[in-house]
């Protein structure tokens, strides 16, 4: 029996990209997919990570790991994740929002300028752009309670 390999991209629309990447899947269900990455680009604060995508919510939360090995920050990515089962693959839409969270807690939301200079753009519809403002609020008022570390309690075990 041939077994294929899942096949994972990254769909931006700003930068207008679809990269293939090259993570290495540790676990994954109908829920959820966990990898382990290395920085698609050298980068001077942080050289891989691990990410879990919550296929249900629509958030992909990173682990960006600093090369001695410290957690620079745990990034948040609101998106559309799209599977093919035919072609085995797996697609990451970013819905160009983003939430950092830094290891003292503090929380910064990124990118919601870009939201509507995307749907003007006609790079987003409409339906997207409204998916990616309740995902975010439904992230915010998970965060903004306390529950971060419960929310990413399940997948600590397959990163550590």
């Amino acid at each position: 029996m041939l077994v294929i390999e899942l096949e994972m991209f990254r769909r931006r629309f700003i930068p207008d990209e679809c990269v293939r990447l090259q993570d290495d899947v540790l676990f994954h269900n109908d829920t959820m997919l966990v990898t382990k990455w290395d920085a698609i680009k050298p980068r001077a604060d942080f050289t891989r990570g691990y990410s879990v995508c919550f296929f249900r919510e629509g958030w992909k939360v990173s682990w960006h790991i600093r090369a001695d090995g410290t957690l620079l920050r745990h990034y948040i990515d609101i998106g559309d994740m799209l599977y093919d089962e035919a072609a085995n693959t797996f697609t990451f839409i970013d819905l160009l929002l983003d939430v950092i969270i830094l290891p003292d807690g503090a929380i910064q939301v990124l990118d919601v300028g870009e939201l509507p200079e995307a749907l003007d753009m006609g790079l987003i519809d409409l339906d997207m752009m409204k998916r990616a403002l309740t995902r975010l609020d439904t992230l915010l008022a998970v965060l903004y309670a306390g529950h971060f570390q419960e929310l990413i309690a399940p997948v600590i075990s397959y990163i550590s």
